[in-house]
């Protein structure tokens, strides 16, 4: 049996407002030649600029759930879960993961991304961020992705984040270009560190 998914709270809000909106409309065009009609349609102009803002509070609250969602997912998954993510996937659950750690989060266009999948500022740095979801180990041309990363995008700081190992040459390059290496061991003390944040 398929579960139904629950209307979130933006959801609900959504159809009511354009529910209501839309009684409005019909309700001015049916009764404009009377007096409540008449106040009615002097006063849309007020009416549509207060139904803009409640559109503009809606689309807020529900970009906040999508990071709720996001960072409910990184909750629910650990690294075995992780292994068997596709390449998008992983992305999409570092960018919970790094929000849930208090960052913002950018993402890079999938295709031509110059070296970055995501881009992570704390209001002091900005980070950019190669991800590789892969199943071996990660070689020297993601450090070299990454600087490039960094410098394309501004950013001060480049990082490679794996669910594997690297390379001897990648640790070695990542030593001189400054280029900061997560790798297996230090993603899961991540997915430890954004479990024990919202446990609190």
């Amino acid at each position: 049996m398929v579960k139904k998914r629950r209307k979130s709270l933006t959801e609900k809000l959504q159809w009511i407002g354009v529910g209501l909106l839309a009684f409005l409309i019909i309700f001015i065009l049916i009764a404009k030649d009377s007096a409540i009609g008449g106040l009615l349609f002097f006063f849309s102009p007020i009416i549509l600029v207060v139904a803009f803002i409640g559109w503009k509070i809606y689309r807020k609250l529900q970009a906040k759930q999508q990071i709720r969602d996001r960072q409910t997912k990184v909750l629910q998954s650990g690294i075995r879960e992780v292994d068997v993510m596709q390449g998008v996937e992983f992305e999409e659950f570092l960018a919970a993961l790094f929000e849930s750690l208090g960052y913002h989060v950018e993402t890079t266009p999938a295709s031509g991304d110059f070296g970055a999948d995501l881009i992570l500022s704390d209001g002091h740095n900005r980070i950019a961020v190669q991800a590789k979801r892969y199943s071996q180990t990660v070689s020297v041309s993601a450090v070299q992705e990454a600087h490039s990363g960094k410098t394309h995008y501004k950013a001060n700081e480049a990082w490679v984040v794996t669910n594997q190992d690297f390379s001897k040459a990648a640790y070695d390059l990542a030593a001189s270009t400054g280029v900061r290496l997560i790798n297996r061991d230090k993603l899961i003390d991540l997915i430890s560190e954004t479990r024990h944040r919202q446990a609190n």
